[in-house]
């Protein structure tokens, strides 16, 4: 588990029978819950069972930085960070770090792909991250970029792709948005309603991604906020997009 800076936000990892999933909290109250994490890589998936968890690494990180452009002097970037690898002796031998980094805005995760057998580059046919949300909250999805968000649904009566940000209103007091961030080289991703999972979405790719190794995947982020108008002003996608070392 892992928790943002003043501990209103949570992320659990868990790895059991061929399958990792996470769930999420905010305010202890579950956002996100038992929800599959998955790639289809050169038309396999991944054998979660096959692999073993080595070195887990937490961080935490505390600074301003200045935007070059904007209308903000500095922005805060204040988290916590943990950093689990994962290795499969097996055929083909494979090594991850999977990396998620939480913020008191939401949180992000990323893949680090470290190897895959004796191949200098990978194909992400399909990279399946699934957001099960615990209820039949009211959305407000648009089909494609720069559509007006004019309409509200229930989660269940969404039936096509939803393009991003996929903004959820799960109480008067938390609303959340689906995202990406630090999309270089990459495919588009939509979220797709799952079939027969009730109130679940997964990412849909634009199409497949090919990549020399190593290789680091953009992020999955969801934005958390208690009103829209905290959402529109989260610093979380600026801060998540700066390169650096640590």
């Amino acid at each position: 588990t892992t928790t943002s800076p003043k501990n209103s936000i949570a992320v659990t990892f868990h790895l059991g029978a061929n399958r990792l999933t996470f769930d999420a909290l905010y305010n202890t109250r579950p956002i996100i819950k038992d929800s599959p994490m998955q790639f289809l890589l050169h038309g396999d998936s991944i054998r979660w069972s096959d692999m073993d968890i080595g070195k887990v690494s937490r961080t935490s990180w505390q600074q301003f930085w200045k935007p070059v452009w904007g209308e903000r002097k500095s922005m805060p970037d204040v988290y916590n960070q943990t950093d689990i690898s994962f290795a499969s002796q097996d055929s083909p031998e494979m090594e991850i770090i999977l990396q998620c980094r939480i913020y008191e805005e939401g949180f992000g995760f990323r893949y680090h792909i470290i190897n895959y057998g004796s191949s200098d580059h990978i194909t992400i046919d399909e990279e399946n991250t699934y957001f099960r949300f615990t209820d039949n909250h009211i959305s407000y999805p648009v089909p494609r970029p720069q559509a007006e968000y004019t309409g509200k649904c229930n989660l269940n009566a969404v039936d096509y792709p939803v393009e991003h940000p996929m903004t959820i209103k799960i109480s008067d007091t938390c609303y959340v948005s689906l995202t990406t961030a630090n999309v270089v080289n990459y495919s588009r991703v939509k979220y797709e309603p799952v079939i027969n999972m009730p109130y679940t979405f997964k990412t849909k790719l634009a199409g497949p991604v090919k990549r020399k190794l190593p290789f680091t995947t953009p992020w999955r982020v969801m934005l958390i906020a208690n009103s829209p108008g905290q959402l529109v002003e989260n610093n979380l996608l600026s801060t998540t997009s700066i390169h650096r070392t640590k």
